[in-house]
Formats: structure tokens, C-alpha cells, sequence
């Protein structure tokens, strides 16, 4: 996949949560970041409080049988992906599934974990954990009712 199939892959990730979210009924708004933003991409207004999501997908998992979340852009020499975001949750499409955990204790449960750190992406510009997906349900509290992508 290239920088532009990603790109839109990204983008339809988003619009489906996007959807899924304003379609709660205690959602009063919502918002999506236009541009290149690390602090979230997706944020939920309610009544009383806010709430900001990082979406992120492997879509490649179903034939692997493993997913990989990225935490460093090694072009840059910085934190990426989930490590950098400010989001509250990470929603995460992996094994035609949509995953949700709160991003700093999905970040700590990653950190305490016996892990293999890959090279992926673009000229391998970008470094991941990598877990089977039957570990999935370690590090994600719930799944959500969005519809899979094919």
C-alpha cells in the first residue's frame, strides 16, 4: 500500500467512526481534524464533556493473523501513531473487527508487554509493536458495532 492508498485508507476508517459516533444518542457533536494533527483525529462533544479519539487500522491483520500498532517514525526520529496522539481512546480496526481502549492504559499495557518491534511503511520509515490478533482482546476493552471493511 502507498502513501496515497493509506491516506484514503485512513480517511474511511475515520468517516466510519465518524458515523458510528454522531449515530449515539448521547452525542450532541462532532468534529473531525481536517489536517495533519497529532492530538486527535475524531472529537465527540456531549453534553457534559468531550471526548477525543485516535483511529488507527491493520487492515493486513486478517492475513497475517497478527496486528501492528506503530510507535515511531524513524525518518523523523520521533514518537508516532498512538504514542504521540493526546486522544482520550484509540478506536482500531484489526481481524475485520472495531477495537476500543483507552489510549494511555492501552499504551502501558503495550510498554509492560514481551513484544517484537518491526520495520513497516513507507521506505520502513516507521517502527511497530507486533502481536498475533488472537491477543487482541488483551489490549482492547471493548468492540464496537461499525460495520467491517472489505
Amino acid at each position: 500500500m502507498n502513501f496515497v492508498e493509506s491516506k484514503e485508507a485512513g480517511d474511511l476508517c475515520e468517516k466510519m467512526v465518524a458515523q458510528y459516533l454522531i449515530a449515539l444518542d448521547d452525542t450532541i457533536g462532532l468534529e473531525r481534524s481536517q489536517w495533519r494533527f497529532y492530538e486527535w483525529d475524531i472529537i465527540r462533544y456531549l453534553k457534559d464533556k468531550q471526548e477525543t479519539y485516535e483511529v488507527k487500522s491493520d487492515r493486513k491483520s486478517e492475513h497475517t493473523w497478527n496486528f501492528c500498532i506503530e510507535f515511531m517514525n524513524t525518518k523523523q526520529n520521533e514518537l508516532s501513531g498512538i504514542f504521540k496522539s493526546q486522544a482520550e481512546y484509540v478506536i482500531y480496526y484489526a481481524d475485520k473487527k472495531w477495537w476500543k481502549a483507552n489510549r494511555i492504559e492501552l499504551i502501558l499495557k503495550l510498554l509492560s508487554e514481551e513484544k517484537h518491534d518491526v520495520r513497516d511503511g513507507w521506505n520502513e520509515n516507521s517502527r511497530m509493536y507486533i502481536f498475533p490478533v488472537d491477543r487482541l482482546p488483551d489490549f482492547f476493552t471493548e468492540t464496537l458495532d461499525i460495520p467491517t471493511i472489505e
